[in-house]
């Protein structure tokens, strides 16, 4: 049975916690020794263990936020208390039943000071963060999520990153009712690109195939048309 209570807020949180396991496991003797009848609770055959385990766990975390340069810098400062009260009893093996003793164990573990500390740089109209096979091509914010910051609406394109035909989907970032950057989603289009070709292609040897048939029967037709007179004569 597991019990928790967690209080969140902006710039801290609590977390407390209680972890009831019980676990038994035993064999037993069955009526007339049939498999699908009740156990006899009075013939045990093999005790092998029962015990319950608590763990108790305190969690407390506070941060803060603080913004610097124009809010283009932003820190944050952390810090978390954590406690941990763990304990086991009853019968863990089958020595335990064989020595007839329930042990009772206890540990606890605490750290009342875990420290965090994180920092991000806001770099106008610099790449921020991207997917690693997208980090090389998007090195300055591309026209349309400029497009996007300005007009604060969302915009999307098809265009080539390099080789690579692409659709790509731009939509401004908000704080506070400001705009403060833009994310751009890209999908790899050229799959458009590679079945167009194969349309084209398949069309092509479709009118192909069907010039070469009216052309032969034409030809048939014209050379019965001048060869069938002189064969009658």
């Amino acid at each position: 049975m597991r019990r928790v209570l967690e209080v969140p807020s902006q710039a801290s949180s609590v977390w407390v916690e209680r972890d009831n396991y019980h676990r038994t496991q035993a064999r037993y003797n069955q009526v007339n020794g049939d498999p699908a009848t009740a156990p006899l609770l009075n013939e045990p055959v093999h005790l092998q263990r029962d015990y319950v385990s608590t763990r108790d766990s305190v969690q407390i975390f506070l941060k803060d936020v603080i913004s610097l340069v124009d809010d283009r810098l932003k820190v944050e400062l952390g810090a978390k208390s954590t406690s941990i009260d763990y304990e086991i009893a009853g019968y863990r093996n089958p020595g335990d039943y064989i020595a007839q003793r329930q042990p009772s164990i206890e540990d606890k573990w605490e750290d009342h000071f875990l420290p965090q500390v994180g920092a991000v740089y806001d770099l106008t109209n610099k790449l921020i963060a991207a997917t690693p096979d997208l980090a090389n091509k998007l090195a300055a914010a591309p026209p349309l999520l400029a497009q996007a910051i300005n007009k604060n609406d969302s915009a999307s394109a098809f265009l080539h990153l390099g080789e690579m035909q692409v659709e790509m989907y731009a939509v401004p970032v908000h704080k506070d009712d400001k705009v403060v950057g833009g994310l751009v989603i890209v999908h790899d289009a050229s799959y458009i690109h590679d079945q167009n070709l194969k349309t084209w292609r398949e069309s092509f040897l479709r009118i192909l195939l069907q010039v070469l048939v009216i052309s032969i029967v034409t030809l048939l037709i014209v050379r019965w048309s001048v060869a069938g007179p002189k064969a009658s004569g």
